[in-house]
């Protein structure tokens, strides 16, 4: 970060041990929404202690549950609508110890908790998030859309008032010249509970103490620009996901985009970065796949669930090797 030579990351492998989803056998759309294991387009992906993997499916609409061996299990809630369980633009997933789930919808703006059953808890309006993410058992945490100098916004799950939502994160500038934000933020936690928050441009940021006082981070697209294609603005990456593995390292994955020709970019590259704590690049791996649209760490943070949609759509369950 500060121009010394670093040395170059290690090589690693993402070796697939699971798939969850299954290859459509028929064009009929129906085949999902009657609750198959088709799945068709995944905005975002966990897991729970047993293993089973919960996969919140933005184009039809629903939350498809897979066993550990990669079946179908069953499939919560569900539906085009604004009712209690219906989504319009459902974007973020996540999972609370004892099996709530939380689904916000940034079409509606709301925050949905359903028991492990499906049933609707609660719905409250927040603050539209990319992401959110639970900070232990008591508190609600989402990514807050653009603002020069707040990140994320907390609430206490027992009371999701808008008056009860606050600005906790602030960010302070790296340099002078650039600030750790974005349009869109991606969101993670660390095993004891505190907020890992990604900003839009491919770069790691960390908040330890929830104040503000202590960041670390890089901007791995530092002098890229933006370009324009046909009345379509491209940047040159974006971040998908960030979490920890149980050694407590971090991982962060992104995409970047090749801008250098005079049409628009066909080709991307999907990352995988693995980081120490203080933010030093350890290792890397690169997917060969279609563009990545999130990365959840496992529960037990050994793996990584990535969403694949080449061929067809499903969530891979990665293994790190060296």
């Amino acid at each position: 970060f500060d121009g010394s030579p670093v040395e170059a990351p290690a090589t690693v492998r993402l070796v697939p041990v699971v798939e969850y989803g299954a290859k459509p056998d028929t064009q009929d759309p129906t085949t999902a929404l009657a609750g198959g294991a088709v799945l068709g387009q995944i905005a975002a992906v966990v897991d729970d202690p047993e293993g089973r993997v919960y996969v919140l499916d933005a184009a039809f609409k629903k939350i498809a549950v897979f066993q550990p061996s990669g079946a179908l299990d069953r499939v919560l809630l569900g539906g085009h609508g604004k009712g209690p369980g219906e989504f319009q633009f459902p974007t973020s997933l996540a999972r609370r110890d004892d099996g709530t789930l939380a689904v916000f919808d940034f079409g509606l703006g709301r925050l949905t908790l359903f028991s492990p059953d499906g049933t609707v808890l609660s719905t409250r309006r927040v603050p539209r998030s990319r992401d959110i993410a639970f900070l232990g058992a008591d508190r609600v945490i989402g990514t807050r859309r653009p603002g020069r100098d707040r990140a994320a916004w907390v609430a206490p799950l027992a009371d999701l008032r808008p008056e009860a939502v606050r600005d906790t994160i602030g960010l302070r500038p790296i340099d002078r010249r650039h600030s750790p934000f974005g349009p869109v933020h991606r969101m993670g936690a660390t095993f004891d509970g505190r907020p890992l928050i990604a900003s839009h441009r491919p770069g790691f940021w960390l908040n330890p103490r929830m104040r503000g006082e202590h960041w670390v981070g890089f901007d791995l697209l530092r002098g890229a620009e933006p370009r324009r294609y046909d009345d379509t603005d491209w940047t040159p990456g974006a971040t998908v996901g960030v979490g920890q593995l149980s050694d407590g390292r971090i991982v962060l994955a992104y995409v970047t985009r090749d801008l250098s020709g005079d049409r628009a970019p066909e080709q991307q590259t999907n990352v995988i970065d693995i980081l120490d704590p203080s933010g030093r690049l350890l290792a890397r791996a690169q997917l060969p796949q279609a563009e990545l649209s999130s990365m959840t760490v496992s529960r037990d943070g050994r793996t990584l669930l990535l969403p694949n949609h080449d061929p067809f759509p499903r969530v891979v369950r990665y293994r790190i090797e060296p």
